[in-house]
């Protein structure tokens, strides 16, 4: 009987956040990587208020979809800057190619994508991807 391998740590992470290559909506091709809850706190998101963890799970989940759009408001209202830092994790780490950023940089903008150029149904794409709720096609090394 042939004895079971016990994973690392690292061989852990490589394997669940490993690369993919994804095409959007819009038919562009990106190469990107699922991110953990580790990717998030060791990139400044580790005191996060449970009502916006809560959000992210509603957003996950299809809960979201299923509130007023004045709860939306209020709830986005209370965590902008999370939700900004959320995004920022999310792309500067997990998209590899193209390069993006979240916000207009003049001394970037010639090298990278700025997210808002993305259409909605790409950004939506790319983080769900990001985050792990859909999968694009691994890339074997």
């Amino acid at each position: 009987m042939e004895e079971k391998k016990i994973a690392s740590v690292s061989d852990y992470r490589k394997k669940v956040g490993g690369e993919q290559v994804v095409t959007l909506p819009s038919g562009a091709v990106f190469k990107v990587r699922k991110l953990s809850v580790m990717d998030y706190l060791e990139n400044g998101l580790d005191e996060i208020p449970n009502e916006f963890l809560q959000y992210i799970e509603d957003a996950q989940s299809g809960k979201l979809a299923k509130m007023s759009d004045e709860e939306q408001a209020e709830i986005l209202k209370k965590n902008t800057g999370f939700f900004e830092q959320y995004l920022d994790v999310s792309i500067r780490i997990g998209v590899i190619e193209p390069s993006i950023i979240l916000k207009y940089d003049k001394d970037k903008v010639g090298d990278c994508l700025i997210f808002s150029e993305l259409t909605q149904e790409d950004q939506e794409y790319l983080i769900n991807v990001i985050t792990g709720r859909i999968n694009g096609e691994s890339i074997q090394k």
